[in-house]
């Protein structure tokens, strides 16, 4: 015994426009079915026909929807790293400019001392010298200063 195939509809176009015609005001679909000439075609002919898409379509939109949806929030994600990266080298360049003005005042605090030689004979060119908390100051911060422009150097090559 063969079994019968319910036959279907092949090739059914992927959208249609249910057409009411010129209707006066707001209707409640219901009533236009009692009695009313509802038509469809490919296209849509007055302002108040209503699209429909084949069903199988609409659920392939659906995924494509939600699959953009989460490469949206991927994106968005990353354009958040990207901004919290961009202030932080920002806070970054704040903190060595400070870094910068701190070692500069410190090594413009120097004053000249004498090279040792007693009396007449100082040879007249007395050295820099600096007290020990801008010495201290200088030798603390000059390698973390190295540091910090290495490591902008480095993000903004990245």
């Amino acid at each position: 015994m063969s079994e019968s195939k319910t036959p279907k509809v092949l090739n059914p176009p992927k959208r249609i426009w249910l057409n009411f015609g010129e209707i006066e005001e707001d209707v409640d679909f219901s009533d236009l079915r009692d009695g009313e000439s509802i038509t469809w075609c490919e296209g849509a002919q007055d302002d108040a026909d209503v699209e429909y898409m084949l069903a199988s379509d609409l659920a392939a939109a659906l995924v494509k929807t939600a699959e953009l949806e989460t490469e949206v929030e991927v994106l968005a994600g990353k354009a958040a790293r990207i901004y919290e990266r961009d202030a932080l080298a920002a806070r970054v360049a704040e903190a060595l400019s400070a870094v910068h003005d701190v070692l500069e005042a410190a090594y413009h605090r120097c004053y000249p001392e004498c090279c040792g030689r007693p009396g007449m004979e100082c040879c007249g060119s007395p050295i820099q010298t600096w007290s020990k908390d801008d010495e201290h100051i200088m030798n603390t911060l000059g390698p973390v200063e190295k540091s910090l422009r290495a490591a902008l150097s480095r993000e903004e090559k990245s």
